[in-house]
């Protein structure tokens, strides 16, 4: 498996950046201490959005109203609200996507403008009735030039050929030294309080944490190169795609809490890999938590030493490594691209 990886010790003061149904910041046990953690499914959405501001190939959209989407580009190709309807439940039917009594999938369903335009047109322009259907869900199954973060995120759709493994693989992440929630008490003013009357309008308390995280990146090249995902685009854009994710994974923060706790920070540390092997997290450099007053310093020592370990012990070698803060993200990502074939 040809593979970029990134490393990255990032710090957060004050925040709730991912709750748990309690509202509590999410945590986790590692090396037998509490450790604060961010979902992958948390950070993922923040990626996804960021490369969707900065690039137009990177415009997929995740959601439920796809049936809604179906009628409404056949009502703008003249169709009327009954053949719309029949329609985009033929090719929901055909494929294997389930509705539920909303009128909605019961899954997210991840696709593109492009895509489904595609998927429509091909429908209205089988010759052959009994085919059309499966003429459009073939057009789905596609990647076109606005849907190319489907192929670095994937698709599940249960039993159908619309399911896309993701090219891009990520951990849960989790910081390098202990962290036990903190509790912000806080109350509420009424501005138009009479002046003899004492007392808040409204109290209560939010849990929070800071923490310095070690969040892990990889990228199987080989797969976003196949047919099924990014073998369409050309050399130039797919490495463009490429750059917009890396570009992504580092600049983008969650932005829960945002209003009272922005926390919004960039990474202080970025080991960027492109080699060949399996992906290998650095995660047990830190089974014992870092301590001291500056975590991301001494966590960048202890990654740095497991990695030298680890490539001298099972001998892993590497066609590329670099540093951030040592090369600025830019060049760091424009060395990794010469492993974007």
């Amino acid at each position: 498996m040809n593979l970029i990886e990134l490393h990255m010790l990032q710090s957060f003061p004050v925040n709730c950046l991912n709750r748990d149904q309690f509202g509590s910041p999410k945590s986790t046990v590692f090396g037998g201490v509490p450790r604060a953690r961010i979902s992958s499914q948390c950070w993922k959405r923040a990626i996804r959005q960021m490369a969707r501001e900065e690039s137009e190939m990177f415009s997929g959209t995740r959601s439920k109203y796809f049936l809604d989407q179906l009628n409404k580009i056949l009502l703008e190709s003249g169709k009327s609200e009954k053949e719309a309807d029949t329609i985009a439940r033929d090719i929901v039917n055909a494929a294997k996507i389930k509705i539920d009594k909303q009128n909605t999938v019961k899954n997210l369903f991840y696709f593109s403008q492009l895509e489904l335009e595609a998927a429509v047109r091909a429908y209205l322009e089988c010759a052959e009735e009994k085919k059309r259907a499966a003429a459009a869900v073939k057009e789905l199954t596609r990647v076109v030039r606005d849907g190319v973060d489907i192929s670095f995120f994937g698709r599940m759709v249960a039993d159908s050929d619309l399911t896309l493994e993701g090219a891009a693989m990520f951990s849960h992440a989790i910081s390098v030294n202990r962290v036990d929630n903190d509790l912000d008490f806080f109350t509420a003013v009424d501005d138009l309080k009479p002046k003899e009357k004492t007392g808040s309008a409204h109290m209560g308390d939010i849990e929070f944490n800071t923490a310095c995280y070690y969040r892990y990146v990889a990228l199987n090249l080989d797969l976003l190169a196949d047919q099924d995902h990014l073998s369409a685009l050309s050399p130039e854009d797919r490495q463009s795609a490429v750059a917009t994710f890396l570009r992504a994974c580092a600049m983008a923060t969650p932005d829960a809490r945002k209003n009272s706790m922005l926390a919004n920070t960039l990474p202080g540390f970025i080991l960027g890999i492109a080699r060949r092997g399996a992906p290998l997290s650095l995660a047990n450099a830190f089974e014992t938590p870092v301590k001291g007053v500056s975590p991301l310093a001494k966590a960048k020592e202890e990654m740095l030493k497991h990695w030298t370990n680890l490539k001298e012990l099972y001998g892993i070698s590497t066609e590329c490594e670099a540093i951030l803060p040592e090369k600025p993200l830019n060049q760091l990502i424009a060395e990794l691209l010469e492993y974007v074939k």
